[in-house]
């Protein structure tokens, strides 16, 4: 399985790239929206973990309008902002976790995501 880590942090978005791969999928990086759109054209992608602890409020109504249909999404923001993790859950986000405990529990996030 195909899954895209949306982050403009080269450094969490490498992180979460190690993180996927790790447990058994196929992971890519992608920086913003555009590369998202491109990187699903040529081989769609299952699911998606986007970085929300930048412009989180914006990036999660962009995800929530350009996601390809049916791909589901985990969301990680800052533990700090619970604002940000209410609107990506109203905005339809599938599973929106503080970005620590994507970094602890991202395998078994991902597994219970792919399972529904």
């Amino acid at each position: 399985m195909r899954v895209a880590v949306l982050s403009a942090d080269l450094l969490f978005g490498s992180q979460g790239v190690e993180i996927v791969q790790a447990a058994g999928y196929d992971g890519v990086r992608v920086e913003d929206l555009a590369a998202l759109t491109a990187v699903d054209a040529e081989d769609p992608v299952d699911a998606i973990v986007v970085d929300l602890t930048s412009d989180g409020i914006e990036r999660a109504e962009d995800l929530a309008d350009a996601r390809p249909p049916g791909v589901p999404v985990l969301a990680c923001f800052a533990h700090v902002e619970p604002d940000v993790r209410a609107a990506a859950l109203e905005l339809g986000l599938d599973q929106v976790v503080p970005r620590s405990r994507f970094v602890r529990e991202g395998g078994d996030l991902l597994a219970g995501l792919l399972a529904d």
